[in-house]
This record gives structure tokens, C-alpha cells and sequence, in this order.
């Protein structure tokens, strides 16, 4: 009885926490809808032409927004905006605060799980403040880190899957 006091204990922060307690103890899988389609591969494409479509609709969308107002002939655009970066450097103390911050979630992009990563932060940590501090100097980021797996999740299984 402990033992369901304690799951229904933790599901006091709302209805989706309670309702998601409930389905862990009824071992409720939900079953992932995608839309109907003649291969996977088809189907990614489609999702990488929808979504692409979406990104270069919000930057038009961005690119048309004035960003001054229509009338600035009385502001000084250019006393006080000057300001020039002369070096750039990660506070280490920051960035061990930053990864340990982080969820322990592991993808399988990750060389090593998150939890390993945890255990062994001391032998990690001159690489990625190495990583950080690039970043920074260039103002680019590795091309290496800005691969992403996509799990697409309805938010209702109810709603219609063919729709994306």
C-alpha cells in the first residue's frame, strides 16, 4: 500500500502527472500513430519538407518585422550602442554548473551516456570548456554538434496522426 501512496504522492504537481502515474502503474503503453505511408523514408522526407517549410516561413515572417518604429527621426541611433568585445572566455565555474544543470537524458548521438559523462566530469571537462571557449572565439558552432534525433510525438493520441 506504501508503494501506491508514494506514486499517487508524486502526482500532487497536476491531472497530467496524475493521469501519467496512473498509466506507469497500469503498464499503458501508447501506441505512436504516424501517417500513413508507402516507405520511411518517404515519410522522413516528408516531415524534413514540412518542417523545413515552416523554419523559412518564420524567418520571412522575422525578416519583415521592423524592428524600429516607423517615426525614429528623434532617436539617436548611434550614442551608447558602440560597444566592442576584445576577449572572450568560459568561466569554467559556469560550465560545470551548466552540464551538471543538465537533464541526464542520453541520445544515441552521444559518444559516451550522460551518466558516464557525469561520473567522469573531471576527465570531460577540458574538452568541453575547449569546445565552449571555440564557440565563443569563432562564433560558429561545430557542425558535429548540431545533429539532432527527431521523435515525433503527438500531444493526444486521439488527434488525427495524418495531420502533421
Amino acid at each position: 500500500m506504501e508503494f501506491y501512496s508514494k506514486q499517487f504522492g508524486e502526482a500532487r504537481n497536476g491531472q497530467k502527472s496524475l493521469v501519467s502515474s496512473v498509466s506507469r502503474l497500469l503498464q499503458r503503453k501508447s501506441e505512436i500513430l504516424y501517417p500513413l505511408c508507402s516507405s520511411d523514408s518517404i515519410l522522413a522526407k516528408e516531415f524534413a519538407v514540412y518542417f523545413k517549410t515552416n523554419i523559412h516561413n518564420i524567418r520571412n515572417e522575422v525578416e519583415t518585422i521592423e524592428l524600429l518604429p516607423a517615426d525614429y527621426s528623434g532617436i539617436d541611433i548611434g550614442s551608447g550602442l558602440y560597444c566592442e568585445l576584445i576577449e572572450l572566455s568560459s568561466a569554467t565555474t559556469e560550465v560545470v554548473r551548466i552540464v551538471r544543470k543538465c537533464a541526464t537524458k542520453s541520445c544515441n548521438l552521444d559518444p559516451v551516456p550522460f551518466s558516464v559523462f557525469l561520473k567522469h566530469l573531471d576527465l570531460f571537462f577540458p574538452v568541453i570548456t575547449n569546445i565552449v571557449d571555440l564557440t565563443l572565439e569563432s562564433s560558429t558552432m561545430p557542425s558535429s554538434l548540431k545533429k539532432a534525433v527527431l521523435n515525433i510525438l503527438l500531444k493526444r493520441s486521439s488527434l488525427d496522426h495524418e495531420l502533421y
